[in-house]
């Protein structure tokens, strides 16, 4: 199937082209947009853009014969038919003959122009695809789509995260690179998987996988304090930089912050360094 045969460069001139009431359309299986996908202020401002039968970009369906007559499953534009819920008025839709494969592949083209749908969810798409025979294998998926084997791999990642890692991590904020790095970083052994769960928050802040790994070792070599010189002590940040050194002397302890830290420390909470601090004291206390 051509895109031309799909899009046209004057839709009101092809066949197919029609306004339809939403009631009819409803949307594909497989489509490829979730609810954390979706950006309120921007459907609102194209249900503005498109008021009052300014849809110039119709979206594309194919008809369901059904006991009720033709309803219409929607394949690309989820956006503009939410649009065109919201301001109460019909859906420009182009009406096309294709079957799930094509469909896969026209939803794919559409996305591509869009920066709005996460990692995670191309994960849950291709998974379903793949799980519901729609593709037999990866390769076929990958070149019916025209993607690369590897991102397909990578993308399908977040499959392969230990159960135990799993539980409470925030997906959709999570990207495929960072799942993957997880799946591998978890698999170095037990104390590696162990201790990823125990920085699920610092995972679901946002952080890198390069922060993720960098934290896990930090962890594992001994934690947030490293030997300097005698009695003095670097105090690690959980994002691998340095917050300061602590000085042991006769009757007490000095913490001298880093230059660039004090104007860092403005916008932070200093839990994150009392708690530092608090833990090598404790160490300290312990030792013979």
């Amino acid at each position: 199937m051509s895109l031309s045969s799909i899009y046209s460069s004057n839709p009101l001139d092809s066949i197919g082209i029609e306004w339809l009431d939403t009631e009819l359309c409803f949307l594909w299986k497989y489509k490829n947009r979730k609810q954390w996908d979706k950006d309120e202020d921007y459907i609102n401002n194209l249900a503005n853009s498109m008021k009052g039968g300014k849809q110039y970009n119709p979206i594309i369906v194919r008809a369901i014969t059904g006991k009720r007559g033709n309803r219409f499953e929607v394949i690309a534009g989820e956006c503009r038919l939410d649009a065109a819920i919201l301001n109460e008025e019909q859906v420009l839709t182009r009406t096309i003959k294709c079957d799930d494969k094509e469909a896969a592949y026209i939803q794919e083209i559409e996305n591509a122009k869009r920066k709005n749908v996460c990692d995670y969810t191309n994960c849950l798409h291709y998974t379903q695809l793949l799980a519901d025979k729609i593709f037999k294998t990866q390769s076929e998926l990958a070149q019916h789509l025209q993607i690369s084997e590897k991102s397909i791999s990578r993308l399908l990642s977040y499959n392969k995260i230990p159960s135990l890692l799993k539980t409470d991590l925030a997906f959709p904020s999570i990207s495929s690179r960072t799942a993957s790095e997880l799946v591998r970083i978890a698999k170095k052994s037990k104390e590696h998987l162990e201790t990823l769960c125990s920085i699920k928050n610092f995972i679901n802040n946002g952080a890198g996988w390069e922060s993720i790994e960098r934290r896990v070792e930090s962890i594992l070599e001994g934690g947030k304090k490293k030997k300097m010189s005698r009695g003095t002590f670097s105090v690690d940040s959980i994002d691998g930089g340095t917050w300061g050194v602590l000085e042991k002397r006769d009757h007490g302890f000095t913490f001298k912050l880093e230059k660039e830290t004090d104007l860092k420390l403005k916008n932070k909470n200093y839990k994150e360094i009392q708690q530092l601090i608090a833990d090598y004291l404790d160490n300290i206390a312990t030792q013979p």
